[in-house]
């Protein structure tokens, strides 16, 4: 029975991901999923389902801290992406988050 990434893989996207899979020990349905949230906020709003909807992955990963390689999933996701919109991800990408209350923080102070 093929894995649940080999199952959902599909396109240009799904076979960068694959042909990357060996040189990381981040989850395959995570760096996939990753890599399609990613692109998909760069169409901010811009690509429309025939029913009016706007095209968008959310994603969220959830595993252990320090070993669930999430960080490693997103780190490699934004690298694979990077040629095609690593400006536009560099201009909206906020660090130094990494707790909820500095979440909360950030939102806070940077909403004016």
């Amino acid at each position: 029975m093929p894995s649940a990434f080999e199952q959902m893989k599909y396109g240009p996207i799904g076979e960068k991901v694959a042909a990357n899979i060996d040189q990381t020990e981040a989850y395959p349905v995570a760096l996939y999923a990753v890599v399609l949230a990613l692109y998909s906020s760069a169409f901010g709003g811009k690509v429309y389902l025939e029913n009016g909807r706007p095209v968008a992955v959310w994603t969220v990963l959830v595993g252990p801290s320090a070993a669930g390689r999430k960080g490693t999933a997103y780190r490699v996701g934004r690298a694979l992406v990077s040629p095609a919109i690593g400006s536009f991800l560099d201009a909206r990408t906020k660090r130094g988050i990494s707790s909820g209350p500095s979440l909360v923080n950030t939102l806070y102070f940077d909403r004016a």
